[in-house]
C-alpha cells in the first residue's frame, strides 16, 4: 500500500573479494516483459491509477 524506496550498498572490501554478485531468483508476479516504465506511468502505479499496465 506505500511505495518502496530500496538503498543498496556495498563496501569496497566485499567487492575485493569477490563478494558483490547478484543473483534473481525469479521474476516478480506483476513482471511484464517489454514494458517501458515512464515517469508518468511510474507516476501512476504510485498513485494506483493503474489497474493493469498496456
Amino acid at each position: 500500500e506505500r511505495p518502496v524506496r530500496l538503498i543498496s550498498a556495498i563496501n569496497r572490501i566485499y567487492e575485493k573479494f569477490g563478494l558483490n554478485d547478484l543473483e534473481q531468483i525469479e521474476d516478480a508476479p506483476e513482471y511484464k516483459p517489454g514494458l517501458i516504465l515512464t515517469p508518468e506511468l511510474i507516476q501512476q502505479y504510485l498513485t494506483k491509477k493503474v489497474s493493469e499496465p498496456a
